[in-house]
């Protein structure tokens, strides 16, 4: 699952509490965790991050030099879940408005606003003909 999300603002981010210290290059938090901002420079950026296995963050971010940075969820916006599932993959779709019709279609892509793409009327990419719809949800069969 492929997760992307925007890094709050720096203020923001001060306001959401259990802050021990603030300086140029972390802030501390109580519980004694660090969160180090400078490296990754991602504060108001859009980013991909990892579900964390941390007690204290939500998210983790693996940087270019293999530098780790926490983010707890209250510090990003935005926060979408896209599969990563590879073309033609049989799914389930439906839309918000009809949870309880699903459709069985293959996986076409994703929307730049990553709504799910499928293949209309069981086409695959071999036969679909560029024609896909977008649905609100998905899931693999």
């Amino acid at each position: 699952m492929k997760i992307t999300a925007t890094v709050k603002s720096l203020e923001e981010i001060l306001k959401t509490g259990n802050i021990i210290c603030y300086g140029e290059k972390y802030i501390k938090f109580d519980g004694g965790a660090h969160w180090f901002f400078d490296n990754n420079n991602c504060i108001g950026k859009n980013i991909e991050v990892l579900k964390s296995i941390s007690a204290f963050y939500n998210y983790t971010l693996i940087g270019e030099h293999k530098e780790i940075c926490g983010f707890k969820r209250e510090w990003l916006t935005d926060i979408k879940e896209m599969p990563d599932w590879e073309i033609d993959t049989p799914i389930l779709v439906w839309d918000e408005d009809l949870p309880d019709t699903n459709y069985r279609r293959y996986f076409a892509g994703l929307t730049g606003n990553g709504k799910i793409k499928a293949w209309d009327d069981g086409a695959t990419s071999w036969s679909g003909n560029e024609n896909w719809t977008n649905w609100d949800h998905a899931k693999l069969v």
